[in-house]
């Protein structure tokens, strides 16, 4: 599905480590809404190589093999596939194909 992108979003997935590690904890850090939208802003703009403002195509690969090595290094489980078509099911809110910051923030919530 989208597992063959290589090296895409190795930055992102280190920092997507980085945040679900913080999360897991200092709980605390779940109120600073504002300090986790700085951390997503830097692993959205390390996911949308175009520069365009969005995930989409081959991009969404690198978030979605991020989202899964982040979350089986931090919580000791791998993503099913049913589980990664979820999260990008819910995260495309207006069903257009791509990942928005303001998708991809709720996305990151959700999973955290």
């Amino acid at each position: 599905f989208f597992y063959n992108c290589g090296n895409m979003g190795s930055e992102a997935s280190s920092l997507m480590t980085k945040y679900f590690k913080k999360m897991k904890q200092d709980p605390s850090m779940a109120g600073d809404v504002q300090g986790q939208k700085k951390l997503f802003k830097k692993i959205f703009h390390a996911l949308d190589k175009d520069g365009n403002g969005f995930i989409e195509g081959r991009e969404l690969s690198g978030l979605v093999n991020g989202l899964s090595k982040s979350v089986e290094e931090v919580k000791k489980r791998p993503l099913s596939e049913l589980e990664i078509r979820s999260i990008l099911k819910v995260a495309d809110r207006n069903n257009d194909g791509k990942i928005d910051f303001d998708e991809f923030c709720g996305m990151m919530f959700s999973v955290s």
